[in-house]
């Protein structure tokens, strides 16, 4: 699951989202996400969420890895993160800006 916020707090921009194969760089699947608000800005900053990957972008699976890239429209600035269930263990893992 990616979780996107809007750092402004303006619930007015938009974020392309973009799955990368690593070896061949290749784009596998990519879409568009509004990022609003829900309520005062101030304290519902905008937000979108996607997921699960592997069933909104079934492309996916055919790479070993794959880089998520995301692309604010003009003016936005974002904050995202993806988590990471093992569907053996249940296990959480969270993967966040470097």
């Amino acid at each position: 699951m990616i979780r996107i916020y809007e750092a402004g707090a303006e619930g007015a921009g938009t974020v392309h989202v973009a799955a990368v194969d690593e070896k061949t760089e290749k784009v596998l699947a990519s879409t568009d996400l509004a990022l609003p608000t829900n309520g005062l800005p101030l304290y519902n900053p905008g937000y979108a969420q996607l997921g699960p990957l592997t069933v909104r972008f079934p492309g996916v699976t055919a790479a070993e890895r794959v880089r998520i890239e995301l692309t604010p429209s003009p003016g936005a600035r974002i904050w995202a993160f993806i988590s990471v269930t093992d569907n053996d263990t249940q296990e959480i893992m969270t993967i966040t800006p470097q």
